[in-house]
């Protein structure tokens, strides 16, 4: 089956409002057959639960859930990180560049998705379960989202445009509409929450 060709934001590939709602991840694998994209393969709790304690963090529900029963997704401009590479801004290689009020947050920070395969992931900030993407240039954190599940959405709405999807401007602006959505109202720098 081939992907419909989107006019409106409705049409756009967007399975599920939170990962966990009931038939999410069937209706996710169907969008990702859909497109023709790779299907993950879920991740044992178990692996999930080691990652956590060897960070002494909890990661997230919704990402603790979406890696056992969906897995760590590939959305060609983000690609979720399995348990075993989720790491703390500790490790982030520019680190010594961010400012005080992020430099005490390092270990409560981290990083769950790749964005467009560079070195600037996606983080949840595990307190608050927000979400931020780093950037090394400018140096910090941007692009806030309420969630993990907003993450994931704004993950599975650049399918409609991206490497699976359609090259057309229309479909672009389509999906940049959907996804500042995502991040309206939301801190959009990290500002020491």
């Amino acid at each position: 089956m081939e992907p419909t060709f989107p006019s409106k934001i409705e049409d756009l590939p967007c399975p599920f409002e939170y990962v966990g709602e009931p038939g999410w991840a069937e209706r996710a694998r169907a969008v990702l057959q859909e497109y023709g994209a790779p299907l993950p393969q879920p991740v044992g709790l178990m692996e999930v639960e080691a990652r956590e304690a060897a960070l002494g963090l909890r990661f997230p529900e919704a990402y603790k859930r979406c890696m056992v029963e969906l897995g760590p997704v590939n959305l060609d401009d983000v690609r979720l990180l399995a348990p075993r590479d989720v790491a703390t801004l500790e490790d982030f290689y520019a680190r010594e560049l961010f400012n005080a009020s992020l430099q005490s947050e390092l270990t409560n920070f981290i990083s769950i998705a790749e964005y467009c395969g560079t070195d600037d992931p996606f983080v949840v900030h595990v307190p608050t379960g927000r979400v931020f993407r780093v950037g090394h240039d400018p140096v910090g954190l941007s692009l806030g989202m309420e969630s993990f599940d907003a993450l994931l959405r704004y993950a599975f709405l650049g399918l409609a445009c991206g490497y699976y999807g359609f090259p057309d401007a229309s479909v672009e602006e389509l999906v940049e509409e959907a996804r500042a959505a995502l991040t309206k109202g939301s801190p959009g720098r990290w500002s020491g929450l």
